[in-house]
């Protein structure tokens, strides 16, 4: 539940109130872009509670489960502005997938600029499972980690060339810095591909256990306006958990996605769906 009631804001001031006033639960200024910067993160795509529509027709609870690593590569050129270039690989049934991203670090943001690499359209579906689809508000995808970069506003393409720049057309912006309790701003703007509004809000301090440490984050609440309605979409629901060390983990949910037959397309049901990005280790160098 989207919470944006000033008592809320009220509360995490006085839970704030309880840290001292360091990074990052006083401000964060960066995020850590170096040169041999490295994530290895576990991320799970799950759909649970299935409705079926027609009689008969069973969807199980089902997990599929990626080995992830982000490699920050070094900075490069790109149309005459330097760039971090960061590569993601992605393993998952004997497969091992690779893309890269191109970053633009300023004084107050990060922002993407551009990505290239095999495209989720064409990740493979788990052979057990039947040649299902999927679709939300009327766009269908063939797999869940198509639908994986809808949520975060990538387009749908179909190119699989590594070498393949796509250039994003307006401001991406991950995250603003410095960084604090209370930031608020636009990941994604509609009048650019793919067309609606993403935002990104700090909505207070947490704790996160990795590699038996205990690292304080900040929790920054994404939110949607996919039909241009002016307000956040119910049904989805997202967070990052940022520390000075990096993204450590990334979650979202969505509620009442269909799923359609292979042939006819007839809605056969709907369940919900989630999706786990959390760092496992990570060898990171911040600079001061």
């Amino acid at each position: 539940m989207k919470i944006q009631h000033a008592i809320f804001y009220l509360a995490v001031l006085m839970f704030a109130s309880c840290y001292p006033p360091e990074e990052p639960l006083y401000r964060m200024r960066r995020f850590p872009m170096m040169a041999g910067n490295q994530w290895h993160y576990e991320r799970q795509i799950s759909t649970y509670n299935f409705r079926p529509v027609l009689s008969g027709y069973i969807y199980p609870d089902t997990t599929i489960t990626f080995s992830t690593d982000v490699n920050v590569l070094g900075q490069v050129t790109l149309g005459g502005t330097a760039v971090w270039k960061v590569q993601t690989v992605e393993q998952e049934g004997g497969q091992s997938l690779a893309a890269y991203e191109f970053y633009q670090e300023t004084t107050d943001s990060l922002k993407l600029l551009a990505y290239s690499g095999i495209s989720a359209e064409v990740y493979p579906r788990q052979k057990s499972r039947s040649p299902v689809s999927y679709s939300y508000q009327g766009i269908t995808f063939g797999s869940l980690p198509a639908l994986s970069r809808y949520i975060q506003g990538y387009r749908q393409i179909s190119g699989t060339a590594i070498d393949t720049i796509t250039y994003e057309e307006g401001p991406v912006v991950p995250f603003i810095f410095p960084l604090q309790l209370f930031s608020a701003w636009n990941y994604r703007l509609p009048e650019y591909p793919p067309g609606w509004r993403i935002f990104k809000r700090v909505v207070g301090p947490d704790v996160l256990g990795v590699d038996h440490n205990q690292h304080p984050v900040y929790k920054i609440e994404w939110f949607w306006d996919t039909n241009h309605s002016g307000i956040w979409d119910p049904n989805m629901d997202g967070y990052d958990y940022l520390s000075t060390s990096g993204l450590l983990r990334r979650t979202f949910f969505i509620k009442n996605l269909v799923v359609t037959g292979p042939s006819t397309g007839d809605t056969l049901g709907f369940f919900d769906y989630k999706e786990d990005y959390l760092v496992q280790s990570m060898s990171v160098h911040v600079s001061q």
